[in-house]
Parts: structure tokens; sequence; C-alpha cells
């Protein structure tokens, strides 16, 4: 599925419309870039890519998430001596890589997570609770397939997290999207409804899975 979605969500700092504007020497205007994606070196992407392609046949995709900061940084470290000690059994740099990046992720996650645990602590004086951007698709056969999907997941698993509806929707999810949700006792009245510009799938609030 290849779905049309609309949505004013900004995932990512520095890269929605409302980025600042910069002239170059010739008069060309875009956006201010914060990153420099440009300085990564392709071949040592690739290597690390395989280590991730390994682990993810060997684990499970993302199983990594569920494994402290710590235990990253100790694995890794063990990687950066065993290199230094001379040994060839494994491509060590590359786990380097790939810990170094799985410890940076889970604790980005943990801060939002943290982040967002005041926000429903907050929620009870008054404030927001967790919330989602509503995604208007411009196909009804996309929407009823996204619905489907949500449907069989949790009929599956017993439950379907923010992230599975933002990966069904080919939307960026933040950290914390994998920690909220629904079960089978909170998906309940889910439908598609047609709205100025597309489909709509109504959903019910996310709560902490």
């Amino acid at each position: 599925m290849t779905a049309n979605v609309k949505s004013t969500q900004n995932v990512v700092e520095g890269v929605g419309r409302d980025s600042p504007t910069v002239v170059n020497e010739k008069g060309g205007k875009q956006s201010k870039v914060l990153y420099r994606f440009d300085l990564l070196d392709p071949g040592a992407m690739f290597e690390m890519t395989k280590v991730l392609k390994e682990g993810a046949e060997k684990y499970g995709d993302n199983n990594w998430r569920n494994i402290p900061v710590e235990d990253h940084l100790n694995h890794m470290l063990i990687h950066a001596y065993a290199y230094l000690a001379g040994d060839k059994s494994d491509e060590h740099l590359s786990h380097i890589m790939c810990r170094a990046m799985f410890a940076q992720a889970v604790e980005l996650f943990d801060k939002d997570k943290n982040r967002c645990v005041d926000d429903e602590e907050n929620s009870v004086k008054g404030q927001s609770p967790y919330e989602i951007e509503d995604y208007i698709l411009q196909d009804r056969d996309d929407a009823d397939e996204v619905l489907e999907k949500l449907t069989e997941g949790v009929n599956k698993y017993g439950s379907i997290s923010v992230a599975d509806y933002l990966d069904l929707l080919m939307v960026t999810s933040k950290f914390t999207d994998y920690s909220y949700g629904w079960t089978s006792d909170t998906f309940v009245n889910v439908r598609v409804v047609p709205v100025r510009g597309g489909y709509l799938i109504k959903l019910p609030p996310a709560s902490s899975l």
C-alpha cells in the first residue's frame, strides 16, 4: 500500500514548514538544515547495517529497544577492547557502531517516555494527555486496509501500538509511540469516516501499553 496521507505533525526538529529559510551565494533559497547526513561514510553505514540485519534475523526486529543503555555500552566496550587486543573473530567496529546507536536511541526513548509520564500526571490536573495526530487518507481503500491491519494486529497480539499504526501510514514515529496504543478492550468503535479531503480512521485515545 502506498497511502497518500496528509498531516501537519512535525516529528523531527528542523524539517517542518516553519524552518527558517537561508539564501546561498547564488541566491538559491531553501530551508536551513540542522543536520549533516552527507558527512556519514557510506561504506561504514553498509557495514553497520549488515550487523543490524544479522541481529534482526537472530533476535528479531527492534529487540535492542528492550535492552538498557548500560548493557549496550558494556557490549560496545567489549567489542572495542576485543578490537584493540587484535581479535579478528567478529566485525567489532561495526558492532561498536550499532551498540552506540542503540544506546543513544534507548536514552532518547527514556527521556521522551519520562516526559510523557509527566504529561500523564499533569493531565490529572487538567492538562492534555498523550495524543496522536489525525491523518487523512485520500483513498477509501487505503483507509480500509489500514483499519483491517490494525484490527488483525489487535486480534492476534491483544494490542497494537501507535508506532504500528504510524508504520501502516508510512509516517515516522516517535520513541514513545511504541509504549502507547490500544488493547482489545480499548480498540472499540474504530471506523473509517469521510472528512473533507479524504477519509479519517476514527480511533479512541491511546493509552499506556
